[in-house]
């Protein structure tokens, strides 16, 4: 028996609080989309019995009607293949749900928030899941039944089980000993196997820079005697996070150099983010670096956590009778005592330096 697990795809996000340039992010909700139509095609294409959907499958606070029809269509499109879909926190299913105005196809199963059993006669299986009703549940909110051994019993769950938080919370220990063939989890964006049967297929593409690694789709062969699992990378852009650490006497070619051969191969499909720590020249501007590395790269955007390498002690006294002198002395005391008012007077410092030089001496 084919079985595919998926989960938190999260269609239709919109991406509101993210550093993507719009262009970029309108492009990688696309992506999301495709990743979920490639599915799709491969149900079709390798005649897959059962896909196994295991919650936040749309962005409910983005979503249009017009969307899930979408959706609902592209099942249609494999009539062969049996769907279950566990709705989670992101896609929960309430009476206003779109899972409950939207005519799915009969292939189609979509759990409500009652533990529910499906037997498959054909293929001597029974899929049980769950489907969320609101957004948070501190508790488990069923109980498990007694399993027949006799069947292939596969359960389809959003839920957390990796730590002890409000998104219902489940011990791997007991999905394991429950005995269930394979156990398709949702919610973590993580792919991995945190158990022998148990699994959370993580997110098909990555959603932002805290979801590194690789992202796909699980691919099983279960029979009742052995199950045979592969993880199936699919994602078409990667979210990378480049440290640089800088030091006073690193010139902007060095500093440029460091982050294209950090990015490697993936710079014309990925979006990166660069760090800077460290130490900086205060003659050289880190937005001028992305902005002339830019044309190179598919999508660029940096964060500056670096300070201005100046001696203040030198500083000083060479200004001690100017204005930038006198700032220094005001803003010293506080600055040596807080390294976040140290850091804002360095770059006050950079300011008044430049100013300074620019021949306003007053």
């Amino acid at each position: 028996m084919k079985v595919i697990h998926a989960s938190d795809f999260h269609l239709f996000s919109g991406f509101v609080a993210s550093p993507l340039p719009a262009d970029v992010a309108n492009e990688h909700r696309q992506r999301l989309y495709d990743s979920f139509t490639n599915i799709i095609d491969t149900c079709r294409k390798d005649n897959v019995d059962i896909l196994l959907i295991s919650g936040d499958l749309y962005e409910s606070s983005y979503t249009k009607i017009s969307d899930v029809k979408r959706i609902a269509d592209a099942f249609a499109t494999i009539p062969d293949t049996r769907v279950f879909i566990s709705p989670g926190n992101h896609d929960y299913y309430d009476e206003y749900s779109y899972y409950t105005l939207v005519d799915f196809p009969e292939n189609v199963h979509i759990f409500s928030d009652t533990l529910e059993a499906v037997k498959i006669d054909e293929l001597n299986t029974v899929v049980y899941g769950f489907g969320w009703k609101q957004n948070r549940y501190a508790e488990m909110p069923f109980s498990f039944v007694p399993l027949d051994k006799s069947k292939i019993n596969i359960l389809c769950l959003h839920c957390d089980a990796i730590s002890k938080s409000d998104y219902l919370s489940i011990d791997a220990e007991l999905i394991e000993s429950l005995g269930f063939d394979y156990a398709a989890l949702g919610h973590i964006h993580k792919a991995g196997q945190i158990k022998k049967k148990v699994f959370y297929s993580g997110s098909p593409e990555p959603l932002n820079f805290g979801e590194d690694g690789n992202h796909g789709y699980f691919y099983a062969n279960i029979d009742k005697k052995s199950i045979k699992v592969n993880f199936v990378p699919c994602a078409e852009c990667l979210f990378k996070t480049i440290i640089i650490k800088l030091t006073g006497k690193m010139d902007s070619n060095k500093i440029k150099s460091m982050i294209t051969e950090s990015a490697g191969e993936g710079m014309k499909k990925n979006v990166y983010r660069v760090v800077f720590i460290g130490n900086i020249n205060p003659h050289i501007n880190p937005d001028d670096i992305i902005t002339d590395l830019k044309k190179d790269f598919y999508c660029l955007i940096y964060i500056d956590k670096s300070v201005y390498d100046y001696d203040i002690k030198k500083l000083y006294h060479q200004n001690k009778d100017n204005i930038i002198g006198k700032y220094i002395q005001k803003m010293m005391k506080r600055a040596s005592e807080d390294p976040v008012m140290y850091s804002a007077m360095l770059k006050g410092l950079n300011a008044l330096l430049y100013k300074y030089e620019e021949g306003d001496s007053q």
